[in-house]
């Protein structure tokens, strides 16, 4: 397909969201009748609400580290709480966000856990 100077965002994405895959007939379509990305369905965020804490496994210099199961799949995860007003008293909150990137750029290695 050739893309022309004059077409428009709405028409590039709707190339391209139109997906089919054959073993789960999943599918996303865009919505001519807004033609602007919010018109999109949204991407649920999870809560603590989706969780049940099972127990503490770790403390940290600035937080906790707990075992929790989500209530709807059953899978286990490890929930990090950092107590905020700790960090940015003492100035670590550049060594915070350093530490999400960091996670976030090992995800797909198959010794690191993966951020999500």
């Amino acid at each position: 397909m050739v893309e022309s100077k004059n077409e428009t965002f709405f028409e590039k994405a709707k190339n391209w969201m139109t997906m089919s895959k054959d073993t789960s007939n999943f599918q996303i379509e865009a919505n001519e009748d807004e033609g602007s990305p919010s018109a999109l369905p949204k991407p649920q965020v999870a809560s603590i609400e989706d969780y049940q804490i099972m127990k503490q496994v770790g403390k940290g210099a600035f937080g906790k580290v707990f075992l929790a199961q989500n209530k709807l799949t059953q899978e286990y995860v490890a929930i990090k709480t950092l107590a905020k007003s700790h960090v940015e008293k003492t100035g670590k909150t550049e060594n915070v966000v350093n530490e999400k990137n960091i996670l976030l750029e090992l995800s797909d290695h198959p010794f690191m856990i993966s951020l999500k």
